[in-house]
């Protein structure tokens, strides 16, 4: 008889693994210079093995590909206000200018692997898994979102602005919210995958035209000051829209069987 799986000890163990291999990849990638700076000047090694890491794991613990994620999207339209913050935030930094053609590459590649990475993680292995527990599902939700806005937390230890990552902890939290009801109501990780990295290499973009802008006004040390609004009250309110708008995908979900959120 096979042995049962502890699957919430296990999840949290991949997941700690996980985070081993981003978070320690990135760091002895870029050495003596800043995380964000080696992110958009070249390829994160760890992005890529991430990935493959979550995929090995699922196969090896013959986890249903389906129940995770892996299937026909449907209903992708829902991606409409999201995609409208992407081209809003694309347009916006048009408008005040864009880094050069390589680093919007090199950005575009790294989002979208992050993208890919942290919905398999989070909407996938850890969401279904906590499913095949006695966790309901509005439980399951929310506890993923918020390990989801603790993990992001943990950029505070790399900069050392435990302010905007605070900031950053909390609008990571409401958006794996809006990302959930995507995963949930189209019936696959695929849109959220793909909103997810174009929703950070949108952001990016616009990071890059303000302190670009900042630095060309002489205003560089106000966008340097960790208290003002560029860093945190607009990072933490940006996604309470899509928040709301999660929230209204997901009306009527705690009243589906697990097999039904899940199929």
């Amino acid at each position: 008889m096979k042995p049962k799986q502890n699957l919430p000890v296990i999840s949290f163990i991949v997941l700690t693994v996980w985070l081993a291999i981003v978070l320690g990849g990135e760091i002895l990638q870029a050495g003596k210079g800043s995380l964000d700076e080696m992110a958009s000047k070249q390829f994160v090694i760890a992005l890529f093995v991430a990935p493959i890491f979550l995929l090995a794991v699922i196969a090896l613990f013959k986890w249903d590909w389906q129940a995770i994620g892996f299937k026909t999207a449907q209903d992708w339209k829902l991606l409409w206000l999201p995609g409208l913050f992407v081209l809003g935030f694309i347009g916006m930094a048009v408008v005040t200018g864009l880094p050069p053609t390589a680093t919007i590459v090199i950005v575009l590649v790294n989002s979208m692997l992050v993208g890919i990475s942290e919905e398999l993680m989070f909407r996938g292995i850890l969401f279904r898994n906590l499913m095949q527990t006695s966790m309901g599902t509005w439980a399951a939700i929310w506890v993923v979102s918020i390990v989801f806005g603790l993990v992001h937390s943990l950029n505070g230890f790399m900069t050392g602005d435990f302010i905007a990552a605070s900031a950053q902890a909390l609008a990571a939290m409401m958006s794996g919210i809006w990302l959930h009801a995507i995963r949930l109501r189209t019936t696959s990780l695929y849109p959220a995958m793909i909103i997810h990295g174009l929703w950070d290499f949108a952001l990016f973009l616009v990071a890059a035209a303000v302190v670009a802008g900042g630095v060309a006004g002489g205003s560089s040390n106000e966008i340097a000051d960790p208290n003002m609004l560029e860093q945190i009250l607009l990072p933490a309110l940006m996604p309470l829209p899509l928040f709301v708008y999660g929230l209204w995908l997901l009306r009527g979900i705690g009243r589906k069987t697990k097999a039904q959120v899940l199929a």
